[in-house]
């Protein structure tokens, strides 16, 4: 490939990535860029899950077994 060749396909990829980021943040929404963690988002949104239920039960069971480890004097 020639050097033209080289950035004619950056300008093509950028272009197409710039779009990807306004279809994107079109079909979101929040926006892309945010302060708040991906995983404050998702909090809650899996009620009948049963992955989440069984992390939960085993949350639930590791703060039981090791309260006293965390109790403060």
């Amino acid at each position: 490939m020639t050097t033209q060749q080289l950035v004619d396909r950056i300008t093509t990829l950028e272009q197409e990535l710039v779009q990807i980021k306004t279809l994107l943040q079109t079909l979101s929404t929040t926006p892309l860029s945010t302060d708040e963690p991906w995983w404050q988002k998702v909090a809650g949104t899996f009620p009948d899950d049963e992955a989440t239920a069984i992390a939960e039960q085993l949350g639930q069971e590791w703060r039981k077994n090791y309260q006293d480890d965390f109790e403060l004097q």
